[in-house]
């Protein structure tokens, strides 16, 4: 079955084939849409806002052997972005301070339904309730998220609109960059782009930054001659610098945990029995209510697996799965919806959601520091050619014992928790198609289910990855986000993660933006140093940079 897409919206990038997950989708193909708008995929995005865990940051500095990315050196750069916080945890300074230079509103959810319950389910089982951004711990709390008196506000409200009426500012929409330009020293220099048919060509001055997503960065990067020489050459394009561009890709995978029936009468939303005038009338005038909520969710946990695994209550250190839980109910658009958006097989999801009176819920589970690894290649040298993307889900069996973990965690909430309980929670699913002939709600069951119907979150990240220089063979990029082996580029976006973080990426490729406008400040700002050049010989030569000397 077909379903409809919007490319005047969306890249269309989807995967190859997988072989270990998503084989409930058509042709086991993952629909990946990226935001061909301005503010990107932050106009499409589930609007969440969630910056990782502390150990993802200090990991980053490990592996650039550069502190600039520790936690500590990152959190005023998430500070930084805020210009509103109105959220749960105002009284929390040290990581919610507002910004003058700000430009992002963070609010909660105006829409709550079971919330607390659900949160008390997880005290129950010995998790605590937690901000997941202040830091994250393992535990469950609220969501929180980019919004402005509960509408989208991603960073085209934030700041592209705002840029319009700067002299200093072009933007160009209907345009396709499709090549840098570089010099024959290996500087970048220039542009190539499409517009309205024509091929153009924009200079520059001092610096290009590449800001196009994990996906279109390095295809960009590839199209000009840099990335993997083997496989430019294959796809007949001359390689200039040879630089494992599009390698290291990382996605975070989801599964939803479903269905869940209840014993309720208005306890869990049901847009078949409510939706109408009355909830239109809260959002336009009260902010509240279904059509505020972000991705159908309201509520998450961050889960150690292995604690799960070994049934013990050590401190996790460093959570690797993420939990999510909507209360909403069975409706009848709900399947052809997620068919249209995921590429699901419409047969698969009519047997394994069947209709229902009654009201339910249902849980989602999403491996967030997964081990498995992929790779983005170019189809041709077509620059309007899509992409070839194998992210390789579950390849690596590791991240399939982890889910394993938080599936059945999920299931001891509904089933064995007195929140559930007491509203008569039961996990009513039958053995879904290609999984019948195992033993349903063993381990191996599960296991096949969540190969069917685990799809991507949408987090791709990694993919000109970040190093400490020319010494690690694995890099694009330095520590400063430039280029190696060139000069004059930059990337700035999630592509430059050296490891994805364990949440969502949207906050943090923000985060990644503000440091990167810092690096490149700072940069020019030295280039313009002046010394007197007796103290800088004779005193200060150790101790400050000097560019220009005074005689």
């Amino acid at each position: 079955m077909e379903f409809t897409r919007y490319p005047q919206f969306d890249w269309m990038h989807e995967t190859v084939p997988q072989k270990h997950a998503g084989l409930g989708l058509n042709n086991k193909v993952s629909f990946w849409p990226r935001g061909k708008v301005l503010g990107g995929s932050s106009t499409l995005n589930f609007m969440l806002y969630l910056r990782g865990h502390p150990k993802d940051y200090d990991n980053w500095a490990k592996i650039t052997n550069d502190s600039e990315w520790n936690y500590e050196n990152v959190l005023p750069y998430f500070k930084k972005s805020l210009k509103t916080y109105n959220g749960k945890y105002k009284l929390n300074k040290k990581h919610y301070t507002e910004s003058p230079d700000g430009f992002l509103n963070v609010e909660k959810t105006g829409y709550s339904a079971f919330l607390k319950e659900f949160i008390d389910a997880g005290k129950e089982l010995g998790y605590p309730e937690i901000d997941a951004n202040g830091p994250q711990t393992e535990g469950f709390g609220p969501l929180e998220v980019t919004q402005l008196n509960s509408e989208r506000y991603g960073t085209y409200a934030a700041i592209i609109k705002q840029l319009y009426y700067r002299d200093s500012v072009k933007i160009l929409t209907y345009a396709q960059a499709v090549k840098i330009k570089l010099d024959k020293a290996g500087r970048a220099i220039g542009v190539y782009y499409h517009r309205h048919g024509e091929r153009k060509y924009a200079g520059a001055k001092k610096e290009i930054i590449i800001s196009a997503g994990s996906v279109d960065s390095p295809k960009l990067l590839m199209l000009s001659g840099i990335g993997p020489r083997n496989h430019l050459k294959a796809v007949g394009i001359k390689p200039e610098i040879d630089l494992p561009v599009g390698q290291n890709l990382e996605d975070h995978l989801v599964t939803s945990i479903e269905p869940f029936t209840a014993e309720t009468d208005g306890v869990f939303a049901s847009l078949d029995k409510e939706f109408g005038p009355g909830y239109i009338k809260d959002y336009i005038f009260h902010r509240k209510g279904l059509l505020t909520v972000a991705a159908g969710t309201v509520a998450q946990g961050f889960l150690c697996s292995e604690n799960i695994l070994n049934n013990n209550s050590k401190k996790c250190e460093w959570p690797d799965l993420q939990v999510y839980f909507s209360p909403f109910s069975y409706f009848r658009m709900v399947n052809s919806m997620v068919g249209r958006a995921m590429n699901f097989n419409q047969e698969l999801l009519e047997e394994i959601n069947p209709p229902t009176e009654k009201e339910g819920f249902h849980f989602l589970v999403s491996v967030v520091r997964p081990s498995s690894k992929g790779e983005i290649t170019l189809k041709s040298n077509d620059p309007f050619a899509l992409p070839i993307i194998n992210p390789k889900y579950l390849e690596d069996p590791k991240d399939l014992v982890r889910m394993l973990q938080g599936l059945k965690l999920l299931l001891k909430i509904a089933e064995n928790t007195t929140s559930f309980q007491q509203i008569g929670a039961k996990y009513t699913g039958s053995p879904i198609p290609g999984c019948k002939n195992l033993e349903f709600r063993s381990d191996d069951y599960w296991k096949c289910y969540l190969r069917q119907l685990s799809v991507t979150m949408w987090h791709p990240t990694g993919t000109c990855k970040m190093g400490p220089g020319s010494s690690d063979k694995t890099a694009v990029v330095d520590s400063k986000l430039r280029v190696l082996h060139t000069r004059g580029l930059r990337v700035a976006d999630a592509s430059i993660m050296p490891s994805i973080v364990n949440a969502n990426t949207n906050a943090p490729s923000i985060m990644i933006g503000e440091k990167a406008a810092a690096f490149i400040l700072q940069y020019w700002a030295d280039q313009s140093l002046v010394s007197n050049k007796f103290a800088h010989y004779l005193l200060y030569q150790n101790i400050y940079k000097c560019f220009y000397l005074k005689v």
